[in-house]
């Protein structure tokens, strides 16, 4: 049997109204853009914000609902002497953009240690640091710590520079930090760019006030960058 045209069309006026009818979308229901790593917001205490989420007020329970499980928690100790307790990620997708994430998370050096004895083993890790894997009860207490640092590991290699200083601008400094190996640096907006021409770019964000506060330069590739 076929529908009279009249019934087709006022159906289609009476669906057209409720369309317009319905109230707007809130904000909790609109997607956000994605978090691109050009985009950092520092604010006037010294965090920032990047990536999705604000470095020095966010825990590593926040970092979680932003870029989805760990694929593990451990404490890294670098042949410099330097001992940290990272979490990463593995691959996120940052909108069109795909890198792997590691954060960098607070905590008190007696803490620390007392982790890395704790851990059921230490192992080397490809960018010659040790690495002392946190267990899953190790792991669920370290879920309140606070960020301080992310490192952002594209998954494509070998861009120009130029492709980081139209989106970066000039940094602050530049350093030649091994053969071919170039440092940039900018305190202002927590952020060091690591760039091989050999490797993958490397992008490290800190909070903007340990940066302008600090006289050395730091390294920028974290302990669980391949």
């Amino acid at each position: 049997m076929r529908i009279p045209l009249t019934v087709l069309a006022v159906s289609a006026l009476l669906f057209g109204l409720m369309w317009l009818l319905l109230p707007a979308p809130g904000p909790d229901k609109l997607r956000e853009a994605p978090a691109l790593p050009w985009d950092i917001q520092v604010h006037a205490d010294g965090s920032s914000r990047v990536l999705g989420v604000h470095l020095g007020r966010d825990t590593l329970a926040d970092a979680i609902r932003v870029f989805g499980p760990t694929e593990g928690v451990a404490v890294f100790d670098t042949a410099d002497g330097k001992t940290s307790l990272e979490a990463y990620f593995g691959t996120v997708n940052f909108g069109p953009l795909r890198a792997k994430v590691v954060a960098k998370l607070d905590i008190e050096a007696a803490e620390l240690a007392a982790l890395r004895d704790q851990a059921p083993k230490r192992e080397p890790a490809r960018s010659g640091a040790w690495r002392a894997d946190l267990t899953s009860e190790a792991v669920a207490a370290q879920l309140q710590r606070t960020l301080i640092g992310l490192t952002y590991i594209p998954t494509y290699g070998g861009l120009e520079p130029e492709f980081f200083e139209q989106r970066f601008g000039a940094p602050a400094e530049k350093q030649i930090i091994k053969a071919e190996v170039e440092q940039w640096r900018y305190p202002e907006r927590g952020l060091i760019i690591v760039l091989d021409p050999r490797g993958k770019e490397i992008l490290e964000y800190q909070l903007p006030a340990a940066m302008t506060d600090s006289s050395t330069a730091v390294s920028a590739k974290s302990p669980a960058a391949p």
